[in-house]
């Protein structure tokens, strides 16, 4: 199972559990699991391919 939360605040720390539902009820709650947002980092800059270590699936790249 998967699922993306939207909206977190960068900086805090928040207490998430999961209730699945269906036509037979709610399941019990699950642990809670600490999660810690944070600010996304600034884009790479100066990206650099290594020639000498990439090939036709697989790139290996370098950035300041």
């Amino acid at each position: 199972m998967e699922w993306t939360i939207i909206g977190l605040t960068p900086g805090v720390i928040f207490k998430i559990a999961q209730l699945a539902v269906n036509s037979q009820g709610d399941s019990q709650l699950s642990n809670y699991v600490l999660i810690g947002a944070s600010a996304l980092p600034s884009a790479p800059q100066n990206l650099y391919k290594d020639s000498l270590k990439s090939n036709k699936t697989a790139m290996t790249i370098s950035w300041d």
